[in-house]
């Protein structure tokens, strides 16, 4: 793309999101019930069942329709015949949204070519602002620390050629962006590349932005990758907010337009709370679709790290798609901005797993999230509404801001997969599967200290390290990737030499190694992640995650009750900040 397009795909405006608030609160209600479904209504999520629950027999609930295997066709025209409107379609995962009546889900329900009714979320974006630390020493330019800490300064590769999606609120024309394409999801009328809310410019801007640092006292913005091709796709408005549906279409978008688009990674910085089993959840199952087409989707694992009724740290806060098992699902990490990765801790904010139903262990990995300094949209929500959190640049314009939150760490692991793919593309024919790009990362790990297995993942990324892996990895012999030389499992970042974690999560285990050989079953592109944790005090196979140190996981949740049901007309307080308190730099 050698210019910057401004395509504009028509979709609804924003609509109420009182739906949303039912399910939230039926969320954290359910939570005392062990995340078990009502078993009368097997073909329900939930949240709809709530929210049906709350309805009035003439209102409608916006909800996502799956069809049976082979049967879109006839569900389709069973929805059409209650007399609404479809919304959108979303074929990829053989499922469309519509408005419906209690009556019209009672009788979609009952119909054996229905296989699954779920609500359409609300999805929110996980970053806002921060109070702002002391600033750093005014002779570094603002990136110098991240991009140090990385152990990625002044690196030859830039993910150049790889394509990056980033699904958010939209991207305002910056100096450090030179060409991107741009598609609005979120209203029917034509405009230019715009972000009312800020989020995604500042994404982009840790992905993509390319200024070098100049003479003044504060220099240019640089991000991981500066070399990728960028896709923007807005499916946030001017609140942070949005619809699956919406993230749906974007996605299905990518799916469609791949030979012309060519995207290799997608950055997903948004969620909505678990209320159904990832099986049949609609976000989950759209980036299983992407993920065996070998698209990378990288996802932010969430803010809900702190139970707000005890104030402490509490598990099961991932949201979804960070559930998705073939994602790569990021949390939170506070480098203190210092280039030593020993002071590295996981912000209280950062959503720990097993995940709500499933049990899945997740995050794979954290990233540096906490007080990043990237591109501020002038004029936006977040710059107006913080203005503390605004930062000058080296002329003194005030056009960056500092933010926090799993939405930033998960833009910079995007640019680090970005550079793996390009590395990979150098010395192999064969591309990166999803599961390659998560063994790769997990593996060269550096852990982190003082966090568990459901904190931290398999610990922090490790650029120069998982470089290293994917330099030795050619699979030119033949379909599997293969390691043609020893890869020490160190790296040395800054005066310090740090030793991998040597391990990826299979699930509930470990598959441990003293380097990366042509046999580990880990590369192997067929791998099932994410294999279920039982709910319980202690894992009952030995001991491979060590469940028994960790007991309090099974019992301190961020899903204990917050909001009660008769709370259910106020917003997500994620941002608003109604239930949760967050405290120092968080939930941003």
């Amino acid at each position: 793309m050698a210019s910057t397009r401004h395509n504009v795909i028509q979709t609804r405006a924003s609509r109420s999101m009182m739906h949303y608030a039912f399910a939230l609160a039926l969320l954290l209600w359910g939570s005392t019930q062990r995340a078990i479904a009502d078993e009368s209504h097997p073909k329900l999520d939930p949240a709809v069942s709530f929210a049906l629950a709350q309805a009035t027999d003439t209102s409608t609930v916006q909800v996502i329709v799956e069809a049976g295997p082979g049967k879109y066709a006839a569900v389709r025209a069973k929805v059409l015949a209650t007399g609404k409107p479809i919304s959108a379609e979303h074929k990829f995962i053989n499922a469309l949204t519509v408005k419906l009546k209690k009556s019209d889900i009672s009788s979609l329900e009952s119909d054996p070519t229905v296989a699954h009714i779920s609500l359409d979320h609300v999805v929110r974006s996980t970053a806002a602002a921060p109070p702002p630390p002391p600033p750093p020493p005014v002779s570094k330019p603002i990136d110098d620390v991240m991009l140090a800490t990385l152990g990625l300064t002044n690196s030859p590769i830039t993910g150049k050629g790889v394509g990056v999606a980033v699904i958010d609120s939209g991207l305002q024309p910056a100096t450090e962006l030179p060409a991107f394409a741009f598609f609005d999801f979120t209203t029917t009328t034509n405009g230019g590349a715009n972000d009312d809310y800020g989020h995604g410019t500042f994404i982009a801007g840790l992905i993509r932005a390319n200024a070098p640092p100049t003479n003044n006292p504060i220099g240019g913005m640089v991000g991981v990758s500066p070399g990728v091709r960028l896709v923007s796709m807005k499916v946030l408005d001017g609140t942070g907010q949005g619809y699956t549906s919406t993230v749906l279409t974007a996605l299905e978008t990518v799916l469609n337009n791949q030979a012309s688009l060519a995207i290799d990674v997608i950055n997903l910085s948004l969620g909505h709370p678990i209320t159904e089993p990832g099986v049949v959840d609609p976000l989950v199952q759209a980036v299983e679709a992407l993920s065996r087409k070998r698209i990378v989707l990288v996802v932010a694992a969430g803010n809900w790290g702190r139970n707000p009724t005890t104030g402490l740290p509490a598990y099961a806060g991932i949201t979804s798609p960070g559930n998705a098992p073939s994602a790569v699902t990021v949390g939170a990490l506070d480098t203190k901005q210092t280039v030593t990765r020993t002071d590295d801790q996981v912000p209280v904010y950062s959503s720990r797993g097993p995940t709500w139903y499933d049990g899945v262990v997740k995050p794979d990995v954290v990233a540096p999230g906490h007080s990043l300094v990237s591109l501020a949209a002038i004029g936006s929500s977040l710059y107006t509404r913080f203005p503390e959190a605004r930062v000058a640049d080296g002329t003194g314009a005030v056009r960056y801001m500092r933010l926090s939150g799993t939405s930033m760490a998960t833009a910079v692991t995007t640019g680090v997969v970005a550079l793996l793919i390009e590395q990979h593309r150098s010395v192999s024919k064969l591309p990166l599967t999803p599961n390659d790009v998560k063994a790769v990362l997990q593996f060269t790990a550096i852990p982190v200290n003082g966090a568990d297995v459901f904190t931290r993942g398999a610990g922090a990324v490790n650029p120069p390290g998982a470089l290293a892996v994917v330099a030795a990895l050619t699979g030119n012999a033949d379909t599997t990737l293969r390691s043609t030389t020893v890869v020490q499992p160190t790296t040395t970042i800054g005066s310090e030499t740090y030793t991998w974690n040597q391990a990826v999560i299979w699930g509930h285990t470990f598959v441990y190694g003293d380097s990366v050989y042509a046999n580990e079953p880990a590369w192997g592109s067929l791998t099932t992640w994410g294999s279920a944790v039982i709910w319980g005090h202690s894992w009952p196979g030995g001991g491979d995650l060590v469940w028994d140190s960790a007991a309090t996981w099974s019992t301190t949740t961020v899903w204990d009750p917050i909001i009660a049901p008769s709370s259910a007309g106020l917003s997500w307080p994620e941002l608003g900040g109604q239930a949760v308190i967050w405290g120092h730099g968080g939930p941003y």
